[in-house]
């Protein structure tokens, strides 16, 4: 009977892993792996730059909650992946518009509103050299 139990438990493991194994490749498939900047340029997508800048935003807002800015990184994230699959690439401004969004979805209007007058003065600054 030891023998049985062993062999279940191997495969149990195994499918484990490789369940494990295929939910990794699929999130690295399905991920954000570029952003377009705002001279057209693509660079890397670093979720480092997303968390400072969600950290950022909340402290000026004197929000200081460290689950908070763990929650709206993450749902930021999984928005990205949803809404580009990893066959897009999103551009700063659909970052931004992603973030704000989340930030009104856990009511921290000020916040959203603040990121949306940001990213109008940026446009017109952004076009008043072009």
């Amino acid at each position: 009977m030891s023998e049985l139990t062993t062999q279940h438990q191997l495969n149990v493991d195994v499918s484990t892993h490789s369940q494990e194994a295929t939910e990794a490749i699929w999130d690295y498939v399905t991920s954000v792996k570029y952003i377009k900047k705002r001279n057209g340029e693509e660079e890397a997508f670093q979720v480092e730059k997303l968390h400072r800048s969600i950290v950022s935003a909340l402290k000026s807002a004197g929000v200081v909650e460290a689950y908070l800015v763990k929650e709206i990184t993450e749902q930021v994230i999984s928005r990205l992946m949803k809404r580009f699959n990893g066959h897009k690439t999103p551009s700063y401004s659909d970052v931004r518009e992603i973030i704000s969004t989340t930030f009104l979805d856990h009511n921290l209007h000020a916040i959203h509103h603040h990121h949306q007058k940001r990213a109008k003065n940026a446009r017109v600054w952004r076009w008043s050299f072009v």
